[in-house]
């Protein structure tokens, strides 16, 4: 089997590919306090979640890097309802 399968069928309706909470990182979130000139690099950013959420919450410029070609048009077509164009790169790896 195919070990990209192993994190899609793991993470299958979370919205971050991650084992914390939502609340966990939603607390981590607000501690970041980036600012609006902060750029962020998220590697194995599935979905885009996170790096969507930190351009929602500061306007950072963000870049999702994923492996696994599934999930990266969900995320541009998150990221097209929720954030300003060109503030998103989810080149797959």
């Amino acid at each position: 089997m195919n070990q990209l399968k192993y994190g899609t069928i793991s993470h299958q309706g979370l919205p971050y590919n991650n084992p914390f909470s939502v609340e966990k990182i939603e607390a981590v979130i607000e501690l970041l306090g980036l600012s609006d000139q902060a750029i962020v690099l998220d590697i194995g950013s599935g979905r885009a979640e996170l790096p969507i959420r930190l351009v929602e919450r500061y306007q950072v410029k963000a870049l999702g890097l994923e492996f696994d070609s599934s999930y990266v048009q969900e995320a541009l077509e998150q990221a097209a309802k929720r954030i300003p164009t060109g503030k998103l790169g989810t080149p797959s790896v």
